[in-house]
């Protein structure tokens, strides 16, 4: 699992900044990225030490910028097209499963690719309170979403009524 705890991610941001980065920011990097190794790395890269001194909160637009490079640069280059479409059609809704996307997107082989994604640990990962639910990263979700609007927009109204429906 590629991912820090809370008690790793303080640990990090010890190590390489002292005690510059307040309790609240690390809390604050640990909700928005659930401790995504590389997610924090990005944030902690782009950082001196009295930048982050400065810091009373976590910057999101700082965050969210680097993570869409990274999923734009290195992460959607090694996906084809029909897994692309699916990840952002179906990022309509907060929380997924095999049924629900078959139905929003008209085919009969999502649970194969929830299951192969959440196992691949592709920025899916399996609900705890919901079996044979899904969902996605946020910062992926947030991506995601963006790229809904950029590349589908004509089709978010009939995913959304189609969710609803649904």
């Amino acid at each position: 699992d590629l991912a820090f705890s809370r008690k790793e991610l303080m640990a990090f941001m010890a190590s390489r900044y002292g005690n510059a980065a307040s309790e609240q920011l690390i809390h604050e990097l640990f909700e928005a990225t659930q401790g995504w190794v590389m997610g924090v790395c990005l944030f902690a890269d782009n950082l001196e030490t009295h930048e982050l001194r400065k810091m009373q909160s976590l910057d999101t637009s700082l965050l969210d910028s680097l993570a869409d490079k990274y999923f734009t640069s290195y992460l959607i280059k090694q996906l084809e097209d029909d897994l692309i479409s699916f990840l952002v059609c179906t990022s309509i809704t907060e929380k997924l499963n095999a049924g629900l996307c078959d139905y929003l997107l008209e085919r009969d082989d999502s649970n194969d690719i929830l299951h192969d994604l959440a196992n691949r640990a592709f920025f899916v990962q399996a609900c705890a309170d919901k079996p044979d639910w899904y969902e996605y990263h946020p910062l992926f979700l947030q991506w995601l979403r963006r790229n809904l609007l950029r590349m589908r927009k004509p089709q978010i109204r009939e995913l959304s009524s189609r969710a609803q429906d649904w």
